[in-house]
């Protein structure tokens, strides 16, 4: 936190990055970044990690299939367990809290 004024913003933007690692018939392995950013910058919240996707073939096609928004539907997932933190965060710098879906968090 920049600034020592109360953090007043409704919105974050955000920078996502998804990398397949490695991909076989019944998993598939992705590297992830979630950045989350505040407009003014005061405010940064970024997570990097792996996640594995198993299930039969038809499974893990769907979990990397685009929604109607055009997000991968893995990323909901990814985002669902993250919230949490990001929730406990925000609340210890005392910033706004972001969207619980995923497809509310960015400003328009």
């Amino acid at each position: 936190n920049k600034n020592t004024n109360k953090l007043d913003f409704q919105k974050y933007n955000i920078e996502v990055s998804i990398e397949e690692i490695e991909n076989n018939i019944t998993s598939n392995r992705l590297k992830y970044g979630l950045t989350l950013l505040s407009d003014p910058k005061n405010v940064r919240l970024s997570v990097e990690g792996t996640v594995e996707i198993s299930g039969n073939e038809a499974e893990c096609i769907k979990a990397l299939e685009k929604d109607e928004n055009g997000i991968p539907r893995v990323l909901h997932l990814i985002y669902q367990d993250l919230f949490p933190t990001f929730f406990m965060i925000t609340k210890i710098v005392g910033a706004p809290c972001p969207a619980y879906r995923l497809s509310q968090v960015s400003a328009p």
